[in-house]
């Protein structure tokens, strides 16, 4: 009874999720409010222009923008994606297991047990984070930016072309088809008999040379700086980094006639350091031994570097997508969903259970089991954990556990049918990590046991289940052999 009051809440909630998801997608109400800046925005824009060509051309270029950055952010996404599946270590659901489980057991062999212990309190959380967190790593800041800068680039330099080459409205309105999604596409309200096509695809052109230059401008005069910066070695070098931002801030109001927010804030940013840094000099007397002006002027470095590279985060403005997320790198990981005995991992396909209409056997969780012992699985009267795995359990064994029931002992096979029909408990094809995870426990055990107020395997358990005498490297070239 607790299980399905516990499904159905998780079921309820993630209905919810979705049906927020589905509602931002399709409701008009939703839909509107998304948009409402932008809708706002081409309003003014024609108000302001007394609803000429040219408006039309600004509010045009505006979309063709967004339609530009949208695709970039794509590619730098699909490139990454890309880039996980081609690792070597990513190949198969076996390769990412090994990985993982041999970076455990390296830990543990150090005597950092931490990690593993969390993990077989919940291997399904486990590993999905660490694989997450891992795959995600593979990626810097800067990468991305260099595969976004390039892409908006080289479509800005095509749908120029494009639209030079053009002489109607149909034309234009082909190169965002071909450019945004559908969902995105917009297309322009000029009226070809009336208004003036070569005011509209000027002002087209002008807007997106003066947008995107001027966001080039600033990432190149903050990269530049950061290129000084790094030779910096004294006061007076970061003086002359604060007579550049200066300079750069006044060729940006020649060339665009406007203030850069950015830069101002970035030279007001870099002014106040080197303010706390001459205020920290002036306090050496007083602060002998706490202040040396090597290590303060490293670090005061450091937090200028730190400012640039989140002003260049704040230029870009870019939320690319988790590539952790996509279906065809989680499908990679495969199933992980574990044994509730022995919290074995399944080894299943990850959507392998979307597909029982198909291939009903498939449906159910096949897993190689191990000592249940790693779960705190124990014996009711002694307390001391099992190292018996799941499939060498004989059918009149009796369990009990109390998700399912209160108290009462019932028989193994009776278990098995009624409150586990989701899971296989025959020994499994793949044996590849059976002795690593006997290796686990026989080094995990009486830790195990002290975390959850349990007791160790007694040895003669240990023995019976070759749960002793394991050497992790002969273990892992075994392993390796057969990956």
């Amino acid at each position: 009874m607790v299980l399905q009051i516990y499904a159905l809440q998780q079921f309820y909630n993630k209905m919810i999720k979705l049906q927020a998801t589905w509602n931002k997608h399709n409701s008009p109400i939703e839909i509107l409010m998304e948009k409402k800046n932008d809708y706002i925005a081409e309003i003014e824009t024609r108000l302001k222009s007394g609803f000429s060509s040219a408006g039309e051309g600004e509010i045009f270029a505006k979309q063709l923008c967004k339609a530009i950055e949208k695709k970039a952010i794509e590619t730098v996404y699909a490139e990454n994606v890309d880039k996980v599946l081609k690792q070597e270590w990513t190949t198969n659901t076996e390769k990412i297991r090994l990985y993982y489980f041999e970076e455990l057991a390296k830990e543990v062999q150090t005597g950092d047990k931490q990690r593993a212990l969390k993990h077989f309190v919940n291997p399904k959380a486990a590993i999905e984070k660490w694989y997450k967190v891992k795959v995600n790593s593979l990626f810097s800041k800067q990468n991305l930016v260099e595969i976004y800068d390039f892409t908006v680039m080289t479509e800005l330099k095509s749908v120029q072309t494009k639209l030079a080459k053009s002489t109607h409205k149909e034309e234009i309105d082909k190169i965002m088809k071909n450019l945004a999604s559908v969902e995105d596409q917009y297309f322009s309200k000029l009226d070809q008999k009336y208004d003036d096509f070569e005011a509209f695809k000027s002002s087209i052109d002008n807007h997106l040379n003066n947008t995107l230059k001027r966001y080039l401008n600033i990432k190149t005069e903050v990269k530049s700086i950061q290129i000084k910066l790094a030779k910096a070695t004294c006061k007076e070098d970061l003086d002359e980094i604060e007579k550049y931002l200066i300079d750069a801030e006044h060729q940006y109001i020649r060339k665009f006639g406007q203030k850069c927010e950015n830069l101002e804030a970035l030279k007001i940013s870099i002014n106040n350091h080197l303010r706390q840094y001459l205020n920290k000099s002036d306090d050496n007397g007083v602060e002998e031994n706490k202040f040396d002006p090597k290590d303060y002027f490293g670090a005061l470095k450091n937090s200028i570097d730190n400012n640039l590279c989140h002003y260049l985060d704040k230029i870009s403005n870019i939320k690319y997508p988790s590539v952790s997320n996509n279906i065809r790198v989680k499908k990679r990981l495969g199933c992980t969903e574990h044994c509730y005995w022995c919290g074995a991992l399944c080894w299943g396909a990850w959507d392998h259970q979307v597909e029982k209409e198909k291939t009903p056997e498939m449906d159910r969780h096949h897993s190689c089991h191990q000592p249940c012992g790693l779960k705190g699985t124990n014996y009711h009267a002694s307390k001391k954990l099992d190292a018996i795995s799941c499939h060498n359990y004989p059918d009149t064994a009796k369990v009990h556990f109390k998700d399912c029931q209160e108290g009462e002992s019932m028989l193994w096979s009776d278990a098995k049918r009624d409150h586990f029909p989701d899971w296989k408990f025959d020994a499994h094809c793949i044996t590849t990590f059976d002795e690593m995870m006997r290796w686990f426990f026989q080094e995990l055990h009486e830790d195990i046991a002290k975390h959850r107020g349990l007791k160790p395997a007694s040895s003669k358990e240990l023995q019976a289940n070759k749960c002793v005498n394991l050497n992790l490297e002969d273990i892992l070239k075994v392993v390796h052999s057969k990956i």
